[in-house]
């Protein structure tokens, strides 16, 4: 990894702390209100891990989404300054790689829909989980800008 990097994170390890830990929080709520439109819930020795691997994962893309941003704009404090642009970017990213997720999951048989998860047309994958990472790194950010 590059010297200034390097440098870069450590400077800045507590913003990059709070932004995963409220993306963490946020997240977890999130897995569990719609982990019932998933076929794999009745299975909880194995859909409780696996939610907390997503919320993982979750968290750590919503920190790298962050940080991306951050170095695009060569400012870990953006979010302070967030605009019409920053908002459009967070949504397309966080649309695109969900489905992305969505998609891969699928077709590797990881997890399936019940009836009752409403579908993007199109796309058919769940609506919950297509919303998830655009809503909830907007929310992230938000909050974090608060604080």
């Amino acid at each position: 990894m590059h010297r200034k990097t390097i440098k870069f994170l450590r400077k800045n390890w507590k913003t990059i702390l709070y932004v995963f830990l409220i993306g963490f929080a946020i997240n977890s709520v999130w897995e569990i209100s719609h982990s019932f439109l998933y076929s794999c819930a009745d299975n909880l020795k194995e859909h409780i891990p696996m939610l907390i691997r997503a919320t993982f994962w979750d968290a750590g893309f919503i920190t790298v989404l962050y940080l991306f941003i951050a170095f695009l704009k060569e400012d870990i404090n953006w979010v302070k300054k967030i605009n019409k642009k920053d908002i459009v970017l967070i949504l397309f990213i966080g649309f695109l790689s969900a489905t992305a997720v969505e998609l891969h999951s699928l077709y590797l048989g990881k997890w399936g829909y019940r009836e009752s998860m409403p579908l993007v047309p199109y796309l058919k994958v769940g609506l919950t989980p297509f919303l998830q990472l655009a809503v909830t790194s907007l929310a992230t950010f938000c909050i974090f800008r608060k604080l």
